[in-house]
């Protein structure tokens, strides 16, 4: 609580405006940062121009967020938080825990049976979509970045993930981390490629 206290605090600073709103029987909290406007080459620019060129505004920022079921989940805008809400019950049929990459860096990433304290999961392709979507507007040589991944073979990675576990029996800490790439790979990804060598004493 005070972390969110000081963040919402940092944000009302940074001219942000608070608001709430009820989804799904769950409070949102939702911050709407200003707007900024942009120049005809897609700058943010906050001062006017004195000569009356024409400027678009960019989208104003927003941070959403919600505690449910002793969770904190943060979002980057409310119809991401929405999508969240929607598949709280496990039933839609489309979330993560269908994804395979997920459950199979779920499974394998545990050290033992009891629920680690930290879990975390990156579908870097579709980062890297995202990031360029936005852009993309911005700069629209930047979606050539996407026609470049088969060449360079990072297609085949789908994801990466892992965990951590707190005050086990024998370590302070215990972490790993789990790379899925899909076989055979190609370009760089070649790099995890281990051939099968004598093992022997260094």
């Amino acid at each position: 609580n005070k972390v969110l206290d000081s963040a919402a605090k940092a944000a009302e600073e940074d001219g942000a405006k608070k608001s709430e709103k009820e989804i799904d029987g769950t409070k949102v909290i939702v911050f709407d940062f200003p707007k900024e406007e942009a120049d005809d080459d897609g700058n943010a620019d906050d001062e006017k121009k004195e000569d009356g060129d024409a400027k678009a505004a960019a989208p104003g920022r927003q941070m959403v967020y919600f505690i449910r079921d002793s969770h904190l989940v943060v979002g980057t805008d409310v119809a991401v938080i929405e999508s969240v809400l929607e598949r709280w019950d496990g039933k839609n049929s489309q979330t993560l825990a269908a994804n395979t990459a997920f459950a199979y860096i779920q499974e394998n990433s545990r050290s033992g049976s009891a629920q680690p304290a930290l879990t975390w999961f990156v579908n870097p392709l579709d980062l890297l979509r995202a990031v360029i979507a936005m852009s993309s507007e911005a700069n629209p040589q930047a979606a050539m970045v996407l026609g470049f991944l088969p060449a360079l073979g990072v297609n085949n990675f789908k994801a990466v993930g892992g965990s951590m576990d707190l005050a086990t029996a024998e370590y302070d800490s215990v972490s790993k981390t789990i790379m899925f790439i899909e076989q055979p790979t190609t370009g760089i990804l070649n790099v995890f490629q281990f051939p099968a060598t004598e093992q022997a004493p260094p």
